[in-house]
C-alpha cells in the first residue's frame, strides 16, 4: 500500500464536490439527472427505514434544483410524514415560495398542508391565510370534494380566529367568502 495522508484526501475529495457542485448548477439535464438519482437513493434508505439518511437525500435533491417546487413538496411531505413538522413548514413555506404564482397542484398541496401545520400551532390567521390561497388557486382545478375539505378546514380555524377575538385581513378574507356563500346575510 502507498502511504497516504488522510487530511489530503479529503481537501482533495471537496474540492472534486465543490467543483461537481457548480458543474450542475449549470446545466438544468444534470440537475434533474442528480435529482432522479437522489430520490432513488433515498427510495431505498426509506425501504430500509433509515429515515435519517433518507431525509438528507431528499434535502439534497431539493437543493440541487432549487427552483423545482415538486421537490420541495416531496421533502417536505417526507419530513410531515415522520412528524418534522417545524421542518417540513420551512419546505412547504420555500416550495410556495419558488411557484406561488403558478398554483400547480404541488403549491396547492403546500399551502394546504401549511393550514394544517398553523392550525395545528394554534396560529390561525396564518392557516387561514393558507387555506384561502388553496380556495383562490383551486377554484380552477379542484373538484367539489376537495372544496368542500378545504372551505371546512377555512371555516374551522375561522371559527376559532374569532372565538379568540383576533383581526387581520385573514379574517375579514374568509368572512367575505362565507358571506358570499351564505344563504342568507352573516
Amino acid at each position: 500500500l502507498l502511504p497516504c495522508n488522510v487530511d489530503d484526501i479529503t481537501l482533495g475529495l471537496s474540492a472534486n464536490i465543490r467543483y461537481l457542485d457548480s458543474e450542475i448548477k449549470k446545466d438544468e439535464h444534470l440537475q434533474n439527472y442528480m435529482s432522479d438519482r437522489y430520490k432513488n437513493i433515498a427510495d431505498g434508505f426509506i425501504a430500509k427505514g433509515e429515515t435519517d439518511s433518507a431525509a438528507e437525500y431528499m434535502r439534497q435533491r431539493m437543493e440541487i434544483n432549487g427552483n423545482n417546487a415538486e421537490y420541495a413538496l416531496d421533502y417536505a411531505d417526507y419530513l410531515y410524514s415522520l412528524n418534522e413538522k417545524d421542518l417540513a413548514k420551512k419546505a412547504y413555506l420555500k416550495a410556495v415560495s419558488i411557484d406561488s404564482a403558478a398554483y400547480s397542484p404541488a403549491i396547492i398541496k403546500a399551502y394546504r398542508m401549511l393550514g394544517n401545520i398553523y392550525s395545528e400551532e394554534g396560529d390561525y390567521l396564518n392557516s387561514m391565510d393558507s387555506y384561502i390561497h388553496v380556495l383562490e388557486a383551486g377554484s380552477m382545478s379542484q373538484d367539489l370534494y376537495e372544496a368542500s375539505g378545504d372551505l371546512y378546514s377555512l371555516y374551522h380555524v375561522y371559527l376559532k380566529a374569532l372565538t379568540l377575538h383576533l383581526s387581520g385581513d385573514a379574517i375579514v378574507k374568509a368572512h367575505d367568502i362565507f358571506k358570499m356563500l351564505s344563504p342568507r346575510q352573516m
